[in-house]
């Protein structure tokens, strides 16, 4: 069996971080959306079904098998928006020919790869051939990334579950006046440093500085938080956050998920916000990420007016801004 990744068209939904990638490449917990499903399924990923242009704006696309398919040989479908779980585990089990429902959305299925020949290449549109394979259906209780909000909402969770068999260990160079506290893992992969004077606070949930990331002298990390590679932290106080790639951040965040190569050099605060590719926040920008009277935020998504049920939502920021 091998694994087969796609977009439906909701997307836009996710906008305007899918602006410029594809669902299956937005940053969340400690990776992506793709990632996450290739390491939940254990599958060799045999294909990622999206827009051809945005999937060709995505420079960290997952190592495919390439080998051609064979008309028998049962593929594992899944939407990248759907929250991998136990749910996904019971569906698989019963290795039976079905469509993967929760509510109105279909979140994956297990077929032959005969009946997916039609959709390989159709991006976006994958799922209507899904949908006429006529494929039973089979209702799970699946959690989907509707709006973008949500990517903010439960990435501390997601990092919870990503590192939860992680161990601790020092593989970069910790100085010896850094503190690392908390029972949570801890880990610093080779090439990432973490400077005199830094807390890694682990009390909350782990953290992970992944290669060639650097965390500056007197900058606290509470978490869970993961720090992508090469990304830098620059002093302040970060928590409860993924960076992707290449970031540059100091201040302080909060709550927040940055796709990569994002820059906040200097003070200022940003709070459960999110972040697309090469943004750069100037000198003292802030965000409000609290609704004055207290009340749940009201969003305007493609001109249709969406409850957030928070009252805690802050900026979602397109690529290039």
């Amino acid at each position: 069996m091998r694994l087969l990744i796609y977009e439906d068209q909701h997307w836009r939904r996710l906008r305007p971080l899918t602006d410029l990638l594809p669902v299956p490449a937005l940053t969340f917990g400690a990776s992506d959306l793709a990632r996450r499903w290739i390491a939940a399924a254990a599958l060799p990923l045999a294909a990622i079904e999206a827009r051809a242009g945005v999937m060709a704006c995505w420079d960290a696309v997952p190592e495919m098998d390439t080998r051609p398919l064979a008309a028998d040989e049962p593929v594992m479908v899944v939407n990248a928006a759907a929250m991998p779980g136990a749910w996904c585990t019971a569906a698989r089990a019963a290795r039976t020919p079905a469509l993967w429902v929760a509510g109105s959305r279909v979140v994956g299925a297990i077929a032959p790869a005969n009946l997916l020949r039609g959709g390989l290449g159709r991006g976006e549109d994958f799922e209507s051939v899904l949908l006429s394979t006529g494929l039973p259906a089979l209702a799970v209780e699946a959690s989907v990334l509707e709006w973008p909000w949500q990517l903010v909402e439960l990435n501390a969770d997601a990092i919870r579950t990503d590192l939860a068999a992680a161990s601790s260990r020092r593989e970069g160079e910790v100085h010896a006046s850094a503190v690392l506290e908390g029972a949570a893992p801890v880990v610093v992969e080779a090439g990432a440093s973490v400077g005199p004077c830094a807390v890694l606070d682990a009390r909350e949930g782990p953290i992970l500085v992944a290669r060639g990331a650097r965390i500056a002298a007197h900058t606290v990390v509470t978490g869970p938080c993961v720090i992508g590679p090469g990304t830098q932290l620059l002093g302040g106080s970060v928590s409860q956050s993924t960076f992707g790639r290449e970031c540059r951040i100091a201040g302080e965040v909060e709550t927040c998920v940055w796709q990569g190569h994002g820059n906040k050099r200097h003070h200022g605060f940003v709070g459960h916000s999110a972040f697309g590719e090469w943004v750069n926040l100037g000198a003292l920008t802030t965000t409000s990420d609290l609704k004055n009277n207290y009340g749940s935020v009201r969003v305007s998504i493609d001109g249709v007016v969406v409850d957030s049920r928070s009252s805690k939502v802050g900026s979602i920021v397109g690529a290039h801004v």
